[in-house]
């Protein structure tokens, strides 16, 4: 009886918690002023995708850490099963190495399209 009573007082607890945060995204979501689809100019493609671009340049960091977040996962799980073999080691330890460039890249990437764009000539 006390576990059901704890599992049922952990469970309401989440549930608060994720209904209140479902709640904060709903109004975020229906606060959103610039672009909207009807104030799109349909006449060019650029126009058109400009929502998505303006979206995609806020939230790059985002889904960077989204991405990274699934690489890291993925080479954990390369590592747990590896079993002590030296040359599945190698290659989550490779993985790794990889992942960290990749994320410096895009980082130095994004760095350098910052600078160049606040550039006045």
């Amino acid at each position: 009886m006390k576990k059901l009573l704890y599992i049922t007082s952990l469970l309401t607890s989440f549930l608060s918690v994720w209904i209140s945060y479902a709640a904060d995204v709903k109004t975020k979501l229906i606060e959103v002023t610039e672009p909207t689809i009807w104030t799109i100019d349909w006449t060019s493609t650029s126009s058109i995708l400009w929502w998505l671009f303006v979206w995609f340049k806020t939230e790059v960091f985002s889904v960077i850490m989204v991405i990274s977040i699934a690489v890291f996962i993925f080479i954990g799980i390369k590592f747990a099963t590896a079993r002590w073999n030296p040359e599945e080691f190698k290659k989550a330890w490779m993985h790794t190495i990889y992942a960290v460039i990749w994320i410096f890249f895009v980082f130095m990437a994004w760095w350098l399209v910052k600078i160049v764009s606040s550039l006045s000539l």
